[in-house]
């Protein structure tokens, strides 16, 4: 959370491409079905010389699930 809101990875209204985003944030499975996707995505994140790869740093992350 950032100033008591959620944080979002990735906004619905962005567009992903050659693939849709692998997740819905309102998805009870995000962070996982995010993860059974890193083949499509990870390929993409690892080019440490190229200025538009993904880039992140956080210090942590914090990751639950609520039960109904």
């Amino acid at each position: 959370e950032r100033g008591g809101r959620r944080c979002e990875l990735l906004r619905h209204e962005l567009t992903n491409s050659p693939y849709p985003k692998p997740w819905r944030n309102t998805d009870g499975n995000a962070m996982g079905n995010f993860y059974s996707a890193k083949h499509l995505w990870l390929p993409t994140w690892t080019d440490e010389n190229d200025e538009t790869a993904m880039q992140v740093n956080y210090e942590y992350v914090r990751v639950w699930k609520l039960q109904p």
